[in-house]
């Protein structure tokens, strides 16, 4: 948690929304891992939470699972990803399978990288952020952040951990009807929060 103390910031890192690289290309670390905001609120003292410029990066839901559904597909790179994969996605054929019948389950839906996006975000259902950047808009919003945190202007974005970057398809060719309406029921409460729409 040093360099969260060293900055006066939190950055709350959100699985497949570029959360390893904003935090090695601002901290030159993994800081704070993928912990939520009310986890940080019980981490850091009371004066020091309210005081720090606490921002995230949030990702079109749709786009965020086919990105997630495919890095846990390929195992990952934790031991627990590896585990969840065999334990969960080993007889899934494809990501339409996964989607119709495999996404609303309970121990899915609670595994970091599907967990929706508000669970990292709120505290008594309130938003407590200074600042929501989009994974769509991500170098216009890393050069607000910098300038936030007094960074130099020679800070870069370095991209690490591309999801199948070549080989991806544009995420809407992943999607039926049904399963679009299928996402929009599980991670509603994104959607609306952060004006996202297929």
């Amino acid at each position: 948690m040093k360099p969260f103390q060293t900055s006066k910031s939190i950055f709350v890192r959100i699985p497949k929304s570029a959360g390893r690289s904003v935090s090695i290309s601002l901290y030159d670390c993994l800081v704070g891992s993928h912990l939520t905001l009310k986890d940080y609120q019980i981490v850091f003292d009371e004066d020091g939470f309210k005081d720090y410029f606490k921002f995230t990066l949030v990702r079109n839901p749709w786009d965020r699972l086919v990105s997630a559904y495919l890095f846990l597909k390929e195992g990952g790179v934790t031991g627990f990803d590896k585990y969840f994969s065999k334990k969960y996605l080993h007889n899934v054929s494809d990501f339409e399978d996964f989607v119709k019948n495999h996404l609303s389950k309970n121990e899915v839906l609670s595994f970091t990288h599907f967990r929706p996006q508000t669970d990292f975000l709120l505290i008594n259902g309130e938003l407590a952020l200074d600042f929501v950047g989009k994974f769509e808009n991500i170098e216009v919003d890393f050069e607000v952040i910098k300038r936030q945190l007094n960074m130099p202007p020679y800070i870069e974005l370095t991209k690490k951990n591309v999801t199948g970057s070549r080989t991806k398809k544009d995420y809407r060719d992943y999607y039926t009807e049904e399963m679009i309406g299928i996402v929009k029921k599980v991670y509603q409460k994104d959607i609306e929060l952060f004006d996202y729409q297929f």
